[in-house]
């Protein structure tokens, strides 16, 4: 017997939504003007204080969380940004997200009931510590409805991380080698700091994984089940009114930052 997650397909359906709306603040100009109200860029305000919410981590078990970033890269974010504490940098974080949601979700009637949804889901989901989502699931929530839309959008991207992150670890793989199972694997990693020997050394740890293209399959195929299943703690219609929601946020901001 088909689960109600299983039959709406939640993963598929909103795995587009949920990558883009909860993380197009992060490349937004807002972003970008707190930064430079910090004397940094944006990818370093950007990446410590995502990480920020878990607590003075070093960077070892940053870049683990992250997954896909260059260790080098999180480093130099860490030492660049080395006069915030991780509180002070979470907080610019979610203050950015909160101000994102407010001049681009604010159009959205009914915003409150997919965030609170949204934050049932993520509240009630298994997730590991340290991690992201934990972090950012214990940090205090927004309550203008736009900004608490982003936020909540934001932990659900947040949480999808996270699940995927397991299901590559159960798989053996690792983030940045699964990238490299993607055509544009090797641009995106060096977008996020990979020098060419580092990719080359990732390279060659694809090409004694002779079933990786399965293995990243199989790991998706994972993350996919495990969100729909996240789903299950809110009834028929409130999934809808979130799948809906997503949707409508998706369509909104499409075209804006």
């Amino acid at each position: 017997m088909t689960t109600t997650t299983e039959r709406f397909g939640i993963a598929e359906c909103t795995r587009d939504a949920v990558e883009r709306v909860g993380g197009t603040f992060m490349a937004s100009p807002a972003m970008a003007a707190a930064a430079e109200q910090k004397g940094l860029n944006s990818g370093v305000l950007c990446l410590r204080g995502r990480v920020g919410a878990v607590g003075a981590v070093d960077t070892a078990t940053a870049t683990s969380m992250l997954g896909t970033f260059a260790p080098r890269i999180v480093e130099v974010a860490f030492r660049r940004s080395r006069y915030l504490s991780a509180e002070a940098a979470a907080a610019e974080y979610a203050e950015v997200c909160a101000a994102w949601g407010d001049d681009h979700l604010a159009g959205l009637p009914d915003a409150e009931p997919v965030a609170e949804q949204a934050e049932a889901v993520v509240d009630s989901a298994y997730v590991s510590r340290p991690s992201l989502v934990a972090g950012w699931r214990a940090w205090r929530r927004p309550r203008e409805p736009a900004a608490r839309l982003a936020h909540a959008l934001m932990l659900l991207r947040e949480l999808r991380h996270d699940l995927h992150l397991a299901a590559l670890r159960d798989h053996s793989v690792e983030m940045p080698v699964a990238v490299l199972a993607d055509a544009d694997g090797p641009d995106r990693l060096r977008r996020l700091g990979w020098h060419p020997p580092d990719i080359a050394a990732l390279w060659r740890k694809a090409a004694d994984t002779t079933d990786l293209a399965e293995r990243c399959a199989s790991a998706e195929h994972d993350t996919d089940a495990r969100f729909s299943a996240c789903f299950g703690v809110i009834g028929v219609s409130e999934q809808r009114t979130l799948i809906d929601g997503l949707a409508r946020a998706d369509e909104a901001t499409r075209l804006v930052r």
